[in-house]
């Protein structure tokens, strides 16, 4: 099995169109990417299109592997530091909710930095870094739709998707960081442990926010061109959206069960 594993890892991936098509058609990731999901999808494609009698499970350990600690130490070091300025500016966020348009900008700034934080070291990992790790991004998602609400006036309620967010990375900090208190990081594990739960709540949201834009158009209180852009967001969202796209065939089945 081992010289099946060393030829699985000489298999040229950069150059392969049958993987890349695979990968982009077949292969949702979920945040965050990390090198061990990707490798697990090659696995699978390499069973299923080079070699039916490769082993997915089998694990290979190279002998006298030497592992650089000190750069898996900057890197780790790197990642809390980051960690700490996005719980610094989340706590902002939350601090300054009289002023929308503010919490909007920290917003967008804590947000591209946790996509940056989660994907950056990934594009270092693999000769091939699927289009699609971006484009199913949560994160990435909510950065567009934060552009996007530049466009628009801002209140409470389109703010949501962001508040979303903003309360499951404090719960995701705390839980990981709280060395006191340690009564209330039952309560922060509760919020990180209901993940899916609030990732339903965000991708409802991107839907209602986009049907309440209809009668804002028609009073006048939003140009008719945020509605269409918005509208080419919700179908973007619903292809790579896996909560958006849930939240619309609930919304379907719901109608016609009505009728």
């Amino acid at each position: 099995m081992e010289k099946k594993y060393q030829e699985f890892l000489k298999y040229d991936w950069k150059n392969s169109e049958e993987y890349k098509s695979y990968f982009n058609q077949n292969v949702y990731i979920s945040p965050p990417i990390t090198g061990d999901k990707i490798l697990k999808a090659r696995k699978k494609f390499y069973k299923l299109k080079v070699d039916p009698d490769f082993d997915i499970n089998y694990v290979y350990e190279e002998p006298n592997k030497r592992r650089d600690n000190k750069s898996n130490k900057k890197i780790s070091l790197t990642q809390h530091f980051f960690c700490a300025i996005e719980g610094v500016l989340w706590c902002t966020y939350f601090m300054n909710l009289l002023m929308p348009k503010y919490i909007l900008n920290v917003g967008i700034i804590v947000v591209a930095m946790r996509f940056l934080r989660l994907n950056f070291f990934n594009f270092f990992d693999f000769e091939f870094y699927s289009k699609q790790i971006i484009l199913c991004d949560d994160y990435f998602h909510l950065l567009i739709y934060g552009f996007l609400l530049k466009l628009d006036k801002i209140n409470y309620f389109n703010l949501f998707p962001f508040t979303c967010t903003a309360i499951f990375c404090i719960s995701e900090y705390l839980v990981e960081y709280l060395r006191i208190f340690q009564f209330m990081k039952t309560y922060f594990q509760k919020v990180v442990d209901h993940k899916e739960k609030v990732s339903h709540a965000r991708g409802f949201s991107y839907i209602i926010i986009g049907i309440l834009l209809v009668p804002r158009i028609l009073i006048g209180w939003t140009p008719f061109y945020n509605g269409i852009i918005y509208s080419l967001f919700l179908i973007y969202l619903f292809y790579y959206e896996k909560y958006v796209s849930i939240s619309f065939q609930k919304i379907k089945n719901k109608s016609l069960k009505k009728n």
